[in-house]
């Protein structure tokens, strides 16, 4: 199979147009069926780069919002369970969550993230990574490059990958989609326990002393969410647990009502949205505007 022209393989992740009509702002559901075979073919190699390492290893999946993340996922993860690995689907979650949630395994791991941060929304793509936390390191991004091109290669890739589809059973099969729940939670609560450990080194002295200091000075932060994955994360919950006033637009998961890239015309709302707030109450000084699957464009 000859990859698509736009299809883009770097150490940052692989991305491509995956809309099923190969238009870049199209907000279909649907992939082409040359990415469904990308998609399986995406994850045969990564479970064959874990399993060097560990005989049933344990696979983290999420998304952004993008409307093709469900489709990619449900062709990605049968796969995955008929390689022999464990597969743990926490559905829409951010980057840094899912990150975050691999780094407190700490057992043989990875994690397979669905995004294309910035690019429109017809584009899509994943984001491999280990139990360190972050994505693959480049020279090993591109171990994993050279087996999927020379995957791709073979005359009947497509149908080795069908096979594997069909013997995991149903798209998302019920040991998957019963644990769903739960692998969210996880992924969330790592998220949450990282992010303090960072802001006050998990000191409940620290934490205290910043409530108290903002019981004195209060703060307001405001946020366009633009339908993000973050809609679902930690961030309303995590600013008010230690007492700063949080606000926001466009948090609905999947509602995209306007670009992806966090700057220019699509800050405005924000902007708009700040204004109103700090007029309302002058403690409300910062916003900030998320791509699809991580925090950026800061007012």
């Amino acid at each position: 199979m000859v990859l698509p022209d736009n299809m883009i393989l770097s150490a940052s992740g692989w991305r491509g147009v995956f809309a099923a009509t190969n238009n870049e702002e199209d907000n279909t559901e649907h992939i082409s069926p040359a990415h469904r075979v990308i998609s399986a073919a995406a994850a045969v190699v990564f479970a064959e780069y874990l399993k060097k390492t560990a005989k049933n290893p344990v696979i983290l999946v999420g998304s952004d919002t993008r409307p093709t993340g469900k489709a990619i996922a449900s062709v990605m993860i049968p796969v995955l369970l008929s390689s022999g690995c464990q597969v743990r689907y926490a559905a829409v979650t951010c980057a840094p969550e899912i990150m975050a949630w691999a780094r407190s395994l700490g057992s043989p791991a990875g994690f397979i993230y669905v995004s294309a941060s910035h690019n429109p929304i017809g584009y899509n793509g994943f984001k491999f990574g280990l139990t360190d936390g972050g994505v693959l390191a480049a020279s090993e991004t591109a171990k994993l490059t050279d087996s999927f091109r020379t995957f791709l290669a073979q005359d009947n890739c497509a149908a080795k990958l069908e096979s594997l589809i069909s013997a995991a059973g149903p798209d998302l099969p019920e040991k998957v989609r019963s644990g769903m729940a739960a692998a969210k939670a996880q992924a969330y609560k790592a998220y949450f326990d990282f992010c303090a450990a960072v802001a006050w080194g998990g000191s409940p002295d620290i934490a205290a002393a910043v409530k108290d200091g903002l019981g004195k000075k209060p703060l307001g932060i405001v946020c366009d969410f633009n339908g993000s994955s973050r809609t679902i994360s930690i961030d309303s919950d995590f600013f008010t647990s230690f007492g700063i006033k949080f606000d926001s637009i466009n948090n609905k998961p999947g509602e995209i009502v306007h670009r992806i890239l966090p700057e220019g015309e699509s800050l405005e709302p924000c902007r708009d949205l700040l204004e109103r707030s700090h007029n309302r109450d002058a403690s409300f000084l910062l916003g900030f505007v998320p791509i699809a699957t991580e925090t950026a464009g800061i007012w």
